[in-house]
């Protein structure tokens, strides 16, 4: 877990740890509450390795993470298991074509927002292939 001191380091963290995970060829994914938010989504874009190219080719996967959290409040955790086999079915189509078969999640949260992860981190679980979860907080 990554500690940050505001959003902007938040953000870099994302940043980079992104960049670095689609230059190793990793699935990577970004679940954050602040996705839904334009201005928060094209901070992020912007500094994003061809941002664009590698979320048409499935090597980066934007989610607005609020739902999920929302969700999980409520004791509802259809978004996760939803979550766990599109993942499951990128990862699937990632070996096929001969790709690596690591994921890397970026998880920027709050720490009201621990619960969630958990759930995620407990419904992620894979027999093949490596998983990175990064989490910030």
């Amino acid at each position: 877990m990554l500690l940050c001191d505001n959003q902007d380091e938040c953000d870099s963290a994302a940043i980079d740890s992104l960049n670095e995970g689609l230059r190793t060829g990793q699935l990577c994914i970004y679940a954050s509450v602040f996705n839904g938010d334009k201005s928060h989504l094209s901070r992020i874009s912007s500094k994003i390795t061809n941002y664009q190219v590698n979320i048409e080719k499935g090597n980066l996967v934007i989610i607005d993470f609020l739902h999920f959290c929302e969700s999980a409040r409520v004791s509802n955790l259809t978004p996760f298991e939803q979550l766990k086999v599109r993942i499951e079915q990128l990862l699937r189509k990632r070996i096929s074509e001969g790709q690596s078969d690591k994921v890397l999640i970026f998880l920027p949260m709050q720490l009201d927002f621990c619960l969630s992860i958990a759930i995620l981190t407990k419904a992620l679980i894979w027999k093949a292939g490596g998983m990175t979860l990064i989490s910030t907080g």
